[in-house]
């Protein structure tokens, strides 16, 4: 009997997914009865599935109203067997809580660094007495900010309870993305709320105001409701995900066991344009530091030289800077990748990954959701002679002269975006100050508060967002800062765009480059 699709009408495109999810939305186009099409189509194309809002289609769409969401509106949608509201799933609303937790971090952050030094210079103790009779615990917090914040009510002699007992905290610290918490852990805090009238439930600002004033503040004035949220979906995946519920007492360092990123039987290719980049050898070095793995690297060019047999062992090839791979090359190494596994019956799978990917991985000891950030990923890049080839996003060779003269320091980005900020410099030249001084050359900020921005303007040091690093390595020079599409705004900034706009040569075909 026939009957409608779930999706069945749609004409759905994507845009900066990772190649997987691209095929995860083609084959649940195709199940449920829409239309997958590459390209982005004004008055034929209804729905555009992003990862974030930057990129052509991105900026097609929203001219011409048409819906954006992320993709776990398809994947929601389908478990629920029904089409769900897509406004619950924009993309403005997914990145949210990424906007707040930025605000925060860097309030607490620049209250750190600058404004309590003054605070206690005055002081003959290196405390304050002002919770002393406040009992803490914290929920929704990143570890980073969770981390800054304990600091501060150290400093103020209260007491932090790891483990959540209402009958003993007296003020339950709220993050500011609360309506995104878990719903059932946001019931039984509501709950515990109305059982409990003396448990005050107050924003982190609370504890910043009462430091600042030495004395504490009115719990009124800095209120978090909490408020039972709607079904929506997963904070922004370009930010880590807070720890939501309560904070169990953390290990001593003697009761960790640290897992190593990559198992022992891992084997790194790196295709470079020069084996000996500082951070190409870094990274091998780091890597062979790890029991069991093996690094090495070549030049791209000789990769067509390669016996591809003799490197079934592999399990990553890394694509670095300025480097490219032929679709030949790609191909001939994931099956000798197949034939190897298949004659000692065991599972593997070649990944193709940037270096700028593995250098954050290795940097914070953390392994990075490769969708995670839109710079993790490699992009195809087709010409007659040469045929499809993949390469890094960041496709000119670092360093660059341009910028070993460049002192930055980094302000508001938060979580992979700031550590890829760091990285970047870092690859391409710069040197990168924790604290801003006057010998700063820029400050890369993400929107037009805090401290060190308004440092920056008193002492004419240039501000920036992330677009002028990303302008400044696809032209190899250092680009005018003082250009409009540098300029930081409020809540509006994009945080890496694209590294150059098509030329009117590449727009007939540039809604299909994912």
């Amino acid at each position: 009997m026939y009957g409608l699709g779930l999706l069945e009408g749609l004409t759905l495109t994507t845009t900066g997914l990772l190649l997987v999810e691209r095929d995860e939305v083609q084959k649940s186009a195709k199940q449920h009865k829409a239309i997958y099409d590459a390209n982005l189509e004004v008055g034929k194309t209804s729905l555009l599935i992003a990862q974030a809002p930057t990129g052509i289609k991105y900026e097609t769409a929203s001219q011409h109203q048409i819906p954006i969401v992320h993709i776990s509106w398809l994947r929601d949608s389908i478990q629920a067997n029904r089409m769900l509201l897509m406004a619950e799933y924009a993309l403005e609303k997914v990145y949210k809580p990424s906007q707040l937790y930025s605000k925060l971090h860097q309030r607490v952050t620049e209250f750190s660094e600058f404004e309590l030094d003054r605070i206690m210079e005055s002081r003959v103790d290196d405390y304050l007495e002002l919770f002393d009779a406040c009992t803490f615990h914290l929920v929704g917090f990143t570890t980073e900010t969770r981390g800054l914040l304990l600091e501060l009510i150290r400093i103020g002699m209260g007491t932090v309870y790891y483990d959540w007992d209402p009958e003993r905290v007296s003020h339950l610290i709220v993050s500011p993305a609360i309506e995104h918490l878990d719903k059932n852990l946001v019931h039984q805090l509501k709950s515990v709320q109305t059982g409990h009238p003396t448990l005050n439930c107050v924003s982190a600002e609370w504890v910043i105001e009462s430091l600042r004033q030495d004395s504490v503040q009115p719990v009124e004035d800095f209120p978090c409701t909490l408020v039972v949220p709607n079904d929506t979906p997963a904070t922004d995946p370009s930010f880590p995900a807070p720890d939501f519920g309560c904070v169990q007492y953390p290990n001593t360092s003697n009761e960790i066991d640290a897992k190593p990123l990559f198992k022992p039987e891992s084997a790194f290719l790196f295709l470079c344009v020069n084996t000996n980049q500082s951070h190409i050898q870094k990274c091998i070095h780091r890597l062979e530091a790890i029991p069991g793995v093996q690094a090495f690297a070549i030049n791209h060019q000789d990769a067509s030289n390669l016996s591809f047999l003799q490197f079934g062992f592999l399990t990553h090839v890394v694509i670095c800077n300025g480097a490219s791979v032929s679709s030949a090359i790609v191909e001939g190494l994931e099956s000798s990748v197949h034939t190897y596994h298949s004659e000692s019956q065991s599972k593997a799978r070649l990944h193709f990954i940037s270096d700028l990917w593995l250098c954050c991985c290795l940097s914070e000891g953390k392994l990075f959701s490769r969708r995670s950030h839109e710079l993790f990923v490699l992009e195809s890049h087709s010409n007659e002679t040469f045929g499809t080839s993949f390469r890094s996003i960041l496709a000119a060779p670092l360093p660059l002269d341009c910028f070993r003269k460049v002192s930055a320091s980094i302000s508001v980005y938060v979580g992979v975006d700031r550590v890829v900020i760091l990285q970047l410099l870092e690859l391409v030249g710069a040197k990168v100050t924790k604290k801003l001084s006057r010998r700063n050359t820029h400050l890369i900020c993400l929107n037009p508060f805090g401290m060190k921005y308004e440092k920056a303007k008193e002492w004419n040091i240039p501000v920036v967002n992330a677009q002028w690093i990303m302008q400044s390595i696809s032209q190899q020079r250092l680009v005018d800062p003082t250009l409009p599409a540098f300029h930081i705004l409020d809540d509006e900034s994009s945080r890496f765009p694209a590294l150059e706009t098509p030329s009117s040569d590449d727009k007939s075909n540039a809604f299909s480059q994912d």
